[in-house]
């Protein structure tokens, strides 16, 4: 990620949980993050980001060097953009226990932000996925402008009816994971 220490921000959905108490009103069940407030980095604050992936194109499951060559295709693509184009580019993936799947992460400068979404949908559409992720900041803590979580709004591309916003908040890398590692060793097939 650009401008940070850290090689990679691993983010998770924000848990919540309500506080109780005897009057039972809409004040008294205010949901906090279980998570302990992190930082985020300065870019999430400072610009408009989008990720996308050339993964498995309308949700079927591609083998892993078909899905390596179609993100190739798209980095080389992403590379390409001219109106706007990107502030950064960088690698990314998401996973789960049982699959993972590479992409990237496309940041604009604000006043990029609609042409830009506007031009990541139409790759993502090129690339027959049924969406993107936007990310904006969902609040800032403290007097600094300290961005602690974001969310993440899914933008339909190829498919209707995808919307969803999930708000996340960074994390530890999973441990148990296989999955979540940076890169993925020949022990952890992708197949």
């Amino acid at each position: 990620m650009p401008n940070h220490d850290e090689p990679v921000v691993y983010l998770r959905p924000q848990t919540t949980t309500a506080t109780n108490n005897d009057n039972n009103d809409d004040e008294s069940n205010i949901a906090t993050t279980t998570a302990s407030c992190w930082r985020l980095p300065t870019i999430v604050r400072d610009y408009s980001m989008f990720a996308l992936t050339g993964y498995n194109p309308m949700g079927e499951d591609r083998d892993l060097d078909s899905n390596q060559k179609e993100n190739r295709q798209l980095k080389h693509d992403l590379q390409q953009l001219s109106n706007p184009t990107p502030a950064y580019i960088w690698d990314s993936f998401g996973f789960a226990h049982d699959w993972r799947e590479d992409g990237f992460v496309v940041a604009y400068n604000k006043k990029d932000a609609q042409a830009g979404e506007a031009a990541i949908i139409e790759l993502a559409k090129k690339y027959q996925q049924g969406a993107i992720y936007g990310f904006t900041p969902n609040h800032d803590h403290g007097n600094d402008g300290d961005v602690v979580s974001l969310l993440r709004k899914t933008i339909p591309a190829a498919m209707k009816d995808v919307e969803a916003d999930t708000v996340v908040v960074a994390c530890d890398k999973p441990t148990e994971m296989k999955y979540a590692d940076v890169v993925i060793n020949s022990n952890n097939n992708l197949d």
